[in-house]
Order: C-alpha cells, then sequence, then structure tokens
C-alpha cells in the first residue's frame, strides 16, 4: 500500500527550474495481526490486515467454551449442553454477551523481527451497548510469534507478522 508524502511549501517549488515538484510516495509496510480474547468463557478472535503508522480497528468473531470439556470445543453462545437452542433451529444468529474491537497501530522498530505496536482492546456489554472494560499499552510484537499481552480480566493473545 503506498501513501503520499507531501513536503513543505518551500520543498515543493525547485529553486533552479521554478517548476513544483510531484509529492513522492512512501510506502508503508502491511502487517497481518491475529487477536484472540477469552473472558468468562467466551472466546472471541479474528484476523486483519494493519498498515505500518496507521490505526487499525476490528470487532472480534466470538465462539464460547463449553464448561468441564477436556477438549476445549467452542460452540455459539445460543446453544445449551452442545444441542442447538430453538432460536438456533429457527435459524436466527447468535449473540455474544460481550463484543471485544482491536485498536492497533504498528509502527517500525529499530530491532530486528520487531513490531512496535500502539494497542487497545474494548470490552462491550452486548445488551446495553457500554463499554465493561478497556485497556490501552504500547507493546513490543516478535513477528511470527503469538504474545499474551495481558491475564486479567480476559487473557488477550497478539499474534503480528508480513502480510503476504
Amino acid at each position: 500500500m503506498l501513501g503520499v508524502c507531501w513536503t513543505s511549501a518551500a520543498d515543493k517549488t525547485s529553486a533552479s527550474a521554478g517548476k513544483a515538484e510531484k509529492p513522492k510516495a512512501a510506502s508503508a509496510k502491511t502487517y497481518k495481526v491475529e487477536a484472540a480474547v477469552e473472558f468468562e468463557a467466551v472466546l472471541s478472535s479474528g484476523s486483519f490486515s494493519a498498515v505500518e503508522g496507521v490505526s487499525a480497528s476490528q470487532p472480534l468473531e466470538f465462539r464460547q467454551r463449553l464448561a468441564g470439556a477436556e477438549h476445549p470445543q467452542f460452540v455459539d453462545v445460543h446453544q445449551e449442553g452442545g444441542k442447538p437452542s430453538a432460536a438456533e433451529k429457527k435459524g436466527s444468529p447468535a449473540v455474544s454477551p460481550f463484543n471485544f474491537v482491536v485498536h492497533i497501530m504498528p509502527v517500525a522498530s529499530k530491532k530486528k523481527g520487531v513490531v512496535d505496536a500502539q494497542f487497545q482492546l474494548e470490552c462491550i456489554d452486548a445488551v446495553y451497548n457500554a463499554a465493561i472494560w478497556q485497556v490501552q499499552a504500547d507493546i513490543e510484537l516478535k513477528k511470527g510469534e503469538k504474545t499474551v499481552i495481558l491475564g486479567q480480566p480476559a487473557k488477550v493473545e497478539i499474534t503480528i507478522s508480513d502480510a503476504q
């Protein structure tokens, strides 16, 4: 993805030719971001692209973990005991009690294989559409490695890698 880099007014005119220069294109790196949040038996996850130096926001999709499962199985929130609810039988979409939105702005790091980022996660009550809690942090992520950036009140994992 290319962005336009404008120079100052004094730099736009060449002193010798007296002509305006064309704006210069600056390349920005694009990253693939994967995020997962576990909060009160709800697992939400998603992946999206983020451009270096530009804030990106993404609501996460949800699934719910069944309590007592030896190997966690994920089902829609409307399911009880692994069986579809009456609402699902009618084809209505599942609804989560919580919505999560990730905001991230990756920034170039001087360290090789590392991306610095400004990170924000919002947990929103789906019924009242009100923020329950919010976390903001400046984080350092190693490319391609899953990083746990929060353990309480929710487990939050982020992976960042170069976009293909």
